[in-house]
């Protein structure tokens, strides 16, 4: 590298040597040299600048727990250009700035917004092809007005993109979409303690709330409303950090239903929203003291994929999801990682509750190759439930693993991955290759695998029905073990299929089917399964059969249960005292379609 200094020295000597015969010259020529050098001291200084930037990054990536390792790849980047239009601090005043012109637009340093008044937002986009870089700057609300938005884009824009930087402190949301908005994209956006003093503009359509609408607070929130021309469509977060988010506020009156709503605590939280890619982000630490908390919350929508994403600590008190499909059709969740979702003890009806993954009233739906642990109820009703699918039609859950369930309540309903067939009965469920290990009740029930009618409450006082008759659910290559109540149950259940999965080491049954409440459901088939070291007290089995009607066990293999292989109703369905030869069955028709072959 050419060493500035000693050619300035250089100069000097040269000049002095001929100062008074060409002095314009030497000093034209030292000016140069000296303005060079300035220059490369400034760029010394900014690279130190980022140096020690970067070194703050990993010392606040290592302060992150283990789930939130991937934030360096949030890690913003500075990038503005002389062309892009400068962002400062005056240029936000108290009042905040409206973007109402197309262009480019670039922070140029760290803002601390005091918005004079609630509901004024930061930054506002108002015009369509708007790209905003916030240049690894941070964006800050530093009092405690309340409903305020750190980056609020306005109804109907087009081709808006925010990326780069962190957005913090703000009442409501970090980032809000309004509605009818088409091609808008985040990347590399870093929204932190954001939620706790307000709340989204306009209440959005949620299935999940007992009124079915809700408002949000948090990181970021897609507005779409169901009226038509106001959906939300072509959206994608890519590389997005959304953490800390605790909302504490209650009940909030909604013009739009004329009803109080609930205030949903969320990483991300969309309604009526068409072409949404969500990929490589994070949520952590979305809590809830009042209502509802979720890493993803999506409801009315269509064509949602979701990749790669962690929702991790989810804390709640009126039911709490990892990731949250409702009504949507055509989506895959793949590749994803849900860890603690867990209630303070305010869970009022049986259908809510802790959930990891859950997809209720979707079609034509994928969850593929995704980790679920610790969904927690404390409550003394709700559920506990890994991956949890309701009232959907063509929904395949695959190569997906659920460990550690729990519930405190005789009235929690536990389990690693369930299907409630809710009031809409669907067809075309499938759970394939798939894991449930270690999910328990202090005094309740704990499944590995769970397929019944959905438990239904309407409201605290009413009664609980069952919702829907499960239709055709078939369950190929899993493997369900150590759980409490059973490794698979099936309670009036039509025509299930379990086959090529094994049962091992639960508490009491490997396999329970039930009939209940005078219902007679059409016969199931069970076949190629491994039923082994299941039970523990003196009723136990390894198959516990409670339906009237004959299944059809065919080449199981059932050994080491306690206290017996089979229990069931009738009796002959089947024998299980001795091998029945594939071959040459023998016995009366019900033992040839049985064929639970034991071993000692």
């Amino acid at each position: 590298m050419l060493n500035l200094g000693k050619c300035i020295v250089y100069i000097q000597k040269q000049c002095y040597i001929g100062f008074w015969a060409n002095k314009g010259v030497c000093m034209k020529v030292m000016n140069y040299f000296s303005l060079l050098l300035l220059v490369a001291a400034q760029t010394v200084v900014a690279e130190n600048t980022i140096k020690g930037f970067n070194t703050k990054t990993e010392q606040f990536k290592n302060t992150k727990s283990s789930t939130s390792k991937r934030w360096s790849k949030n890690k913003p980047i500075r990038s503005c250009s002389s062309s892009v239009r400068l962002i400062c601090q005056s240029t936000i005043g108290t009042h905040g700035l409206i973007i109402d012109e197309p262009g480019q637009y670039c922070l140029a340093e760290d803002i601390q917004f005091s918005p004079f008044t609630d509901a004024t937002h930061a930054i506002t986009i108002s015009a369509s092809n708007v790209t905003l870089d916030l240049n690894g700057k941070r964006l800050i609300q530093v009092n405690d007005k309340k409903n305020n938005v750190g980056v609020f884009v306005s109804q109907n824009q087009r081709i808006v993109e925010i990326r780069n930087g962190f957005v913090e402190n703000f009442g409501a949301l970090g980032l809000w979409v309004s509605q009818g908005c088409r091609e808008v994209s985040f990347e590399a956006m870093n929204v932190l303690n954001c939620g706790s003093r307000g709340h989204s503009p306009y209440s959005v359509q949620d299935g999940f709330q007992s009124n079915s609408r809700g408002f949000l607070a948090g990181g970021l929130g897609l507005g779409g409303f169901e009226a038509p021309g106001s959906r939300i469509s072509v959206v994608r977060v890519k590389e997005c950090l959304f953490l800390e988010v605790f909302s504490s506020e209650g009940p909030v009156f909604d013009p739009i239903s004329g009803q109080n709503v609930d205030v949903i605590a969320v990483g991300i939280g969309g309604a009526s929203v068409d072409g949404l890619i969500v990929e490589d982000s994070i949520s952590s630490i979305i809590s809830s003291s009042q209502a509802t908390a979720r890493g993803i919350s999506l409801n009315d929508g269509r064509t949602v994929r979701i990749s790669n994403h962690q929702a991790t600590t989810i804390i709640h008190r009126k039911g709490g999801t990892g990731i949250l499909l409702d009504g949507i059709a055509s989506a895959e969740v793949s590749d994803s990682y849900v860890e603690r979702v867990e209630d303070i003890g305010g869970v009022e009806i049986i259908q809510r509750g802790s959930i990891g993954i859950g997809a209720l009233s979707t079609i034509d739906t994928s969850i593929n190759n995704c980790f679920v642990t610790r969904a927690v109820n404390h409550s003394v009703t709700g559920v506990a439930h890994g991956i949890d699918v309701r009232s959907s039609k063509n929904v395949v859950v695959s190569n997906s693993k659920v460990f550690d369930c729990s519930g405190d309540s005789p009235l929690s309903s536990v389990a690693g991955i369930f299907y409630g067939a809710g009031a809409q009965e669907g067809t075309g469920i499938s759970f394939v290759k798939c894991e449930s290990t270690g999910n328990v009740s202090a005094t309740g029930r704990a499944y590995g695998l769970d397929v019944e009618p959905l438990l239904t409450q309407l409201s605290p006082i009413d009664p609980i029905f069952d919702n829907g008759i499960p239709q055709e659910v078939v369950i190929d290559g899993c493997l369900a073990q150590n759980n409490l109540t059973a490794g698979f149950r099936f309670r009036n259940a039509n025509s299930s299929t379990l086959l090529n999965s094994i049962s091992k080491g639960n508490t009491h049954f490997g396999i329970l089917l039930e009939e209940t409440g005078g219902v007679l459901p059409t016969p199931g088939s069970f076949k190629n399964n491994v039923i082994e070291h299941n039970g523990t007290d003196s009723s136990d089995a390894g198959v516990q059969d409670n339906y009237t009607s004959n299944n059809s066990f065919v080449k199981n293999t059932a050994f080491a249960n306690n206290a017996v292989n089979y229990v069931g109703i009738p009796v002959t369905t089947p024998l299980v005292d001795w091998i029945i030869s594939e071959s040459k069955p023998t016995g009366d028709l019900n033992q040839k379609f049985a064929n639970l072959n034991t071993q000692p």
